[in-house]
């Protein structure tokens, strides 16, 4: 074991999520790791996202390796993935009763039992993460976003 070099990834602007954000913090993390080594100025950003979602990184040759903690920025995406990609519960046409917790029906599924449900019914929670055709997400996934 030799001299690594720890260092970390702080978020430039934490903000509200949007699409705009993630593909900023995208770049920013592209263009850092290719002043460290230039071959990351080629990558696209899919391969940067894969990096940041490991939550730490290791770049350097024999010198001076660098290991970055994307930790921050991996919590980031995955709240991200959270409000985009949730399935029927972030969809705008859920339904609620009660509770904001308390989740009655998504869109064409509805469960009217007694009792708290909280998803877990089994029909609820067969389409839970299968949203409809009406799935309508706060936010645009990374697929869709990344591959514009």
């Amino acid at each position: 074991m030799g001299i690594v070099l720890n260092a970390r990834y702080e978020l430039a602007n934490e903000g509200e999520l949007s699409p705009e954000l993630v593909i900023a913090m995208l770049r920013d993390v592209q263009k850092g790791l290719g002043d460290l080594d230039p071959s990351f100025n080629d990558s696209d950003l899919e391969e940067v996202l894969q990096v940041v979602e490991k939550g730490e990184f290791q770049i350097g040759g024999n010198l001076l390796p660098v290991k970055i903690d994307f930790s921050k920025a991996a919590e980031f995406i995955s709240e991200y993935r959270k409000r985009s990609e949730g399935g029927c519960t972030i969809c705008s046409h859920r339904q609620v009763n009660g509770a904001l917790e308390d989740f009655r029906g998504y869109c064409e599924v509805f469960d009217d039992s007694k009792g708290p449900l909280n998803g877990n019914t089994p029909l609820i929670a067969k389409h839970l993460f299968n949203p409809c055709k009406e799935f309508d997400p706060p936010l645009p996934s990374l697929d869709k976003l990344l591959n514009k």
